[in-house]
């Protein structure tokens, strides 16, 4: 396509210079559409032609400009390469067909183009044109545009806003040089400012950290000048008929939140929902669903589910290596299912995680870590993307708090009315078929009723009881084969309930924890100087931009965010915030916090733009509720050796 170009822009410096006699610099430059620096390659390459034709040569003079020297007989051979058109060498083939198809998508949402409008445009021949355009309509089938030609009018282009943006960021991105995107989008775009809009993504990237491949930006970058030029029209085709919910529970959303946001602010434009969720499903399904699928919804449920299946294959996987059924532990099935979301936006994009977790793991569960090994293959297999040490040690975290609930040998007491050698047989029986089973009680109904024996974790009778203690298990039939899994599920369930009701967090808010924003026995004079170097570990990780810090001291001189009990929550501006996280510090040694001493404090770096997220931090308050009442949880905090051990204490 680049020769194709300079071989159209040396034919059209012959066309000026014939037409007007003489070409100055400035001509050639505003007609054809180069830099002046770029003038001289072009006259070489229209010089290099007009020899190969013995048909003169083009020559600087004084004063004049750019002349075209030689006789009457190579005038006219140049009068002929102008406007015979001679352009059907096969090398050419498929230049030609690129840059008809450039104006045919240019045309779209514009005034409609004709073959002769093409055929002056590009200096080929109708019939040129007419072989191109077939060519063009093959292409343009693979995204559902259909191109005609109609008598007296033109090329008539019949498609849905979805499938051009499609095949316009395909044209753009895939079949375009990477050094010629920001000139194919002004080519495109005249009417807006790409650099501007180019500036305006950096400085989102750069703010949240990450680090876009190439291609990754062009792409986003086209969405963006798309989005831009209709709203810059005021013409909005872009139509969705999905609600935010289905996308803003993604990293990718809050991303193309602040991207908008900062575009449109420059520009003065309000950012319109549609574009903010399509822009999303685009980054979200880049690489990982066909983009042969143009429908925004089915590409993002299609996402989820590949998300869900990977996850429940995961367990599968886990399941089986391990000898440990985790098929019914919802907790993990949803701890990952959340974990890997956020994972695919931070390999995709260039986001670091920290690596303190891997040396613990390591350390204490290789066996799981050795386990987790295998998710990373079927993780390649499934998204493309190659898993690390350090991204693979969160993942077996997950695992081991799943093993370890389920393997922990219970204490449990039979209830019996059975004489004492048929008790005996079936407390046999219950021990050598259940795996949870680590200790067991025989008593009878009058025993239990008196003493209820607490320590136990699961009751199991051969009797209906007269209680509604939630430990009972009902055996109509001791010896039926299916007790084993009766057992199980009831002893999964005690534990979960007893589980939500420690003052630890559930699935749904381990993304707001990290074991790198965990401050363990640190000293500190005051206040400022600790939430200054808290909120330094949130703004080198991207979650905030740097007027952050300014808003939470801003927020303390206005009220004290102690709570009691020697805890602190301080919080700054939601517009300061790209994706919700929380630091936690310890400290060795109480300092001042209003009219109270604090040693815990949480910096709760809050974004509720959303449902989803209004629900993340709905759960957080109920579970940190549930936390600061209960001393011995806090001191159990104050405990912690390090930020990891913090961190597991928070979300195991």
């Amino acid at each position: 396509m680049k020769e194709f170009k300079e071989r159209k822009d040396a034919l059209q410096i012959i066309g000026l210079v014939l037409n007007h006699g003489s070409a100055t610099a400035s001509m050639i430059a505003e007609n054809v559409g180069v830099s002046e620096k770029t003038i001289r390659k072009r006259i070489a390459y229209a010089n290099d032609i007009l020899r190969d034709n013995d048909a003169g040569v083009l020559v600087a003079r004084p004063k004049i400009g750019i002349v075209l020297s030689g006789n009457q007989e190579q005038r006219g051979k140049a009068f002929d390469l102008i406007y015979m058109k001679k352009d059907d060498s096969d090398d050419c083939s498929n230049e030609r067909m690129l840059e008809t198809l450039r104006l045919v998508l240019r045309s779209i949402h514009r005034d409609i183009i004709t073959i002769n409008q093409i055929s002056d445009e590009l200096y080929m021949s109708p019939p040129t044109v007419a072989r191109e355009i077939k060519a063009c309509r093959k292409w343009l089938s693979g995204f559902n545009i259909e191109l005609n030609s109609v008598r007296n009018r033109g090329l008539e282009i019949r498609c849905t806003e979805l499938d051009y943006r499609q095949a316009l960021k395909e044209y753009i991105c895939k079949l375009c040089e990477p050094s010629d995107i920001d000139r194919e989008l002004r080519f495109f775009f005249p009417e807006i400012n790409i650099g501007l809009i180019r500036e305006a993504l950096i400085w989102v990237e750069n703010e949240w950290n990450l680090l876009l491949t190439e291609s990754s930006f062009a792409e986003i970058l086209t969405y963006l000048c798309i989005a831009t030029f209709e709203n810059v029209r005021k013409k909005h085709e872009l139509k969705l008929t999905f609600s935010e919910e289905e996308v803003n529970r993604y990293n990718e959303y809050n991303f193309a939140e602040k991207v908008f946001r900062q575009v449109n602010d420059h520009l003065g434009l309000t950012s319109r929902a549609e574009e903010i969720r399509y822009l999303t499903i685009q980054i979200l399904c880049s690489k990982v669903i066909s983009s042969a699928n143009a429908d925004p919804i089915n590409m993002v449920r299609e996402y989820d589910q590949k998300l869900r299946d990977f996850v429940n294959r995961t367990i599968t996987v886990v399941s089986d290596v391990l000898n440990t059924d985790l098929s019914q532990d919802e907790r993990l099935y949803e701890g990952l299912l959340n974990h890997i979301r956020a994972l695919i936006f931070r390999l995709k994009y260039g986001q670091t995680v920290d690596t303190t977790v891997n040396s613990y793991i390591r350390e204490n569960f290789i066996t799981t870590l050795k386990v987790s090994w295998l998710v990373s293959t079927l993780f390649e297999e499934y998204f493309s993307l190659s898993i690390g040490d350090d991204e693979l040690s969160y993942i077996a975290l997950y695992i081991q708090t799943a093993i370890d609930c389920s393997r922990r040998p219970a204490e449990a007491v039979l209830v019996t009315d059975q004489n004492s050698s048929v008790t005996r047989l079936i407390h046999d029986r219950i021990v050598h078929t259940s795996m949870d089973i680590g200790k067991i009680e025989d008593v009878t109904v009058h025993q239990f009723l008196r003493s209820k024996y607490p320590s136990a974790e699961l009751v199991i009778s051969l009797v209906p009881l007269e209680s509604k203690d939630e430990r009972i298990l009902v055996l109509k039939d001791p010896f039926h084969e299916k007790n084993r899994e009766k057992i199980h599920e009831k002893l999964m369930e005690i534990r979960a309930k007893r589980h939500w009701q420690k003052p630890h967090f559930s699935s749904v808010c381990h993304r707001l924890f990290e074991p790198d924003l965990m401050m363990t026995d640190v000293h500190y004079e005051n206040k400022d100087e600790l939430l200054y170097d808290m909120c330094s570990l949130l703004e080198n990780k991207g979650y905030v931009s740097h007027e952050y810090y300014a808003s939470v001291i801003k927020r303390e001189r206005a009220a004290n965010t102690a709570i009691g009990g020697d805890v602190a929550i301080p919080h700054g501006d939601m517009s300061f915030t790209n994706e919700s996280k929380i630091v936690v510090a310890i400290l060795d040694e109480p300092i001042d916090w209003g009219d109270e001493k604090v040693d815990v404090v949480f910096l709760l770096n809050i974004l509720m733009k959303s449902e989803a997220e209004v629900s993340k931090w709905q759960a957080f308050y109920r579970q940190f509720i549930s936390l600061t009442d209960s001393r011995e949880a806090i001191d159990k905090m104050r405990d912690c050796c390090d930020p990891v051990e913090l961190y597991c204490y928070l979300v195991q």
